[in-house]
């Protein structure tokens, strides 16, 4: 742990956090395990330098180099040791064209790379349903797993970033995980285990077939929904809530199913969900948490020089990923304009109606989580500025 800490201290004063976790079922296929080790304290993912996407890392004097990211280096691991293979479930339907499912494949890269092919990655994409992943790597199911957190509306712990309008942007996200370092590791050691990075989904948006620029638009609208707080707010804007999993959209805004798909801005684009819902309209009511999992058995099982390349791979990507969306969306928003898709943002004050129209929405999450979620909810509240909606 001493190892794994010492390499990302720089971290820690950054922004943003990951943490760690619980016990459960080995998982590891093939090697041998090493003496348990502790897996590591809570680290930071921040927002740093200016991101590209080289294919590998360069090799530097004390590890990796981190592209993009120069204060982060991945330990390197022996050449020679245990070996192991890991199983993990990327859990999106979004294709791999997405930036969102490339960087779960950096992960895999740079960590195979670090520890010289020791360790590699067998990535399964949307083998189980979003909202399965993180019980399967509880259980041993899968190794290791690619967590959304819109899609876990009963973990207070993971999920406080669905309530409507309570985190504003990236920069609250950055504030609420640097201040819920000790509510993710106790989340994490629930489900037993290890939370190696955490950072930013895409940007949430709406697909529809036509504008929305004020709360009276959606009346009679039937909008998708991923559960939780999301129906809530759906019903309370006058819509009609319709679940589905993200691969489905399609289909279902193509026949008439739904009449806008709330969803991130990439993944909607990497399905073409455009083809058939031309309008964007930017109600951004929420911020999802990005997060990768590992199996505490598994962690556990590794050799420590292994634990280490693993949470250096898991952290530099971590750290790119909050740096590099904030320059991919404005490229995806480049080329569905160039489509002729229509951006539509609500008029002014139309975003803090939507807020205090879903109040609900907070009050349900509040009582699902118990006491424990509202020091939560107190500890984001005065780290982002803000107060509850009055009701």
């Amino acid at each position: 742990m001493r190892r794994i800490a010492a390499g990302l201290l720089a971290l820690v004063t950054a922004l943003a956090g990951t943490a760690c976790a619980g016990g459960g079922a080995p998982a590891v296929k093939g090697g041998q395990a090493a003496a348990p080790t502790s897996p590591p304290a809570a680290q930071a993912s921040p927002k740093t330098a200016p991101a590209g996407s080289p294919a590998a890392a360069s090799v530097g004097a004390n590890g990796l180099e981190c592209p993009d990211v120069p204060t982060v280096r991945v330990p390197r691991a022996n050449p020679d040791g245990p070996r192991a293979t890991l199983v993990w479930d990327h859990s999106t339907t979004v294709p791999g064209t997405a930036y969102e499912t490339e960087i779960t494949e950096r992960f895999k890269a740079l960590t195979e790379q670090a520890t010289n092919n020791r360790l590699r990655i067998d990535m399964k994409v949307a083998q189980l349903p979003a909202a399965q992943t993180l019980y399967a790597v509880q259980k041993g199911e899968v190794d290791g797993g690619t967590v959304i957190s819109v899609y876990y509306g009963e973990l207070y712990g993971l999920n406080w970033v669905s309530i409507p309008g309570l985190i504003q942007g990236r920069p609250d996200l950055q504030k609420s995980l640097a201040v819920l370092q000790p509510e993710l590791a106790r989340t994490a050691d629930q489900y037993n285990a290890v939370g190696l990075t955490y950072g930013p989904w895409s940007r949430q948006v709406i697909f529809a077939k036509k504008e929305i620029s004020e709360i009276s638009a959606f009346q009679g609208m039937k909008l998708r929904s991923w559960g939780g707080q999301s129906v809530t707010t759906i019903n309370q804007l006058g819509a009609s809530p319709v679940s589905m999993v993200f691969g489905e959209v399609y289909v279902a805004a193509q026949r008439g199913v739904v009449d806008g798909v709330a969803t991130g801005l990439g993944p909607g684009a990497s399905v073409k969900l455009d083809e058939v819902m031309p309008v964007v309209n930017n109600w951004r009511y929420n911020e999802p948490l990005w997060t990768l999992y590992l199996n505490k058995d598994v962690w556990n099982s590794l050799a420590p020089d292994l634990q280490a390349s693993l949470q250096g791979a898991a952290t530099c990507i971590g750290s790119r990923i909050w740096a590099e969306t904030d320059k991919e969306e404005p490229r995806v928003e480049q080329a569905l304009a160039a489509k002729g898709v229509k951006f539509v943002d609500p008029k002014p004050g139309e975003s803090d109606k939507l807020i205090r129209l879903a109040r609900p929405a907070w009050d349900e999450w509040l009582q699902g989580a118990g006491p424990e979620g509202r020091q939560v909810l107190d500890k984001v509240l005065q780290a982002v500025g803000r107060q509850m909606p009055q009701s």
